[in-house]
């Protein structure tokens, strides 16, 4: 069985792993009924990695459920996420 406080931390994490898939949703219908006019980066377009923002927001998570002491999943709810 599982302690409260690990158990309120995966829920806060899941929490805030689903709202990025909203908002990551939200975003690309966005940018999707507008023509893409962003700068090119040399090796490609900017959009072929992923942010800044969002790597070191996956760095957060990690370090977040190591301290909690399970094991992280990226994957978990992000329909369309890329690998």
């Amino acid at each position: 069985m599982e302690d409260p406080q690990r158990i309120s931390v995966n829920d806060h994490i899941s929490d805030l792993l689903r709202e990025a898939d909203s908002r990551r949703a939200e975003r690309l219908a966005r940018e999707s009924r507008q023509p893409h006019t962003g700068p090119a980066v040399a090796g490609g377009r900017a959009g072929d990695h992923p942010p800044a923002r969002v790597r070191l927001g996956h760095w957060l998570i990690d370090l977040g459920t190591t301290v909690a002491g399970t094991s992280p999943d990226h994957n978990e709810g992000a329909t369309g996420r890329a690998a």
